[in-house]
């Protein structure tokens, strides 16, 4: 079963993604406390991450940095999922490294399929 950590501030949208991606098939957890993001991928061990852009304390693309710059780190596929729909930033989190990128709200079977490739 594919484990999937939810970087996002949002509690309700976090604890929604989980039983959502619960559903799918998926082993899910959720941080929202972006700037603890490294110790939850030590101890869950994730082989996807999906991440909101517009967090407190630490963004998105801050967290997408350090993922991609981090040895331990740089092969978890990321997804981005905002509320950013300007093809700028989807070009930004691509370029950066990202899988994919979607925009919420998100059909969760779209979002679903993508986690399993």
């Amino acid at each position: 079963m594919r484990k999937v950590l939810v970087i996002e501030d949002d509690v309700v949208i976090a604890l929604l993604l989980e039983e959502q991606l619960a559903k799918e098939g998926f082993r899910v957890r959720s941080v929202t406390d972006p700037s603890d993001f490294f110790k939850y991928i030590e101890l869950w061990q994730p082989q996807v991450i999906v991440l909101d852009i517009m967090m407190p304390k630490i963004s998105g693309w801050e967290v997408l940095q350090q993922l991609k710059a981090n040895e331990r780190t740089k092969g978890i596929k990321v997804y981005m999922l905002t509320a950013l729909s300007l093809m700028e930033d989807v070009e930004r989190a691509l370029q950066m490294g990202a899988e994919g990128y979607f925009v919420k709200p998100v059909k969760m079977n779209v979002l679903a399929s993508k986690l399993w490739t």
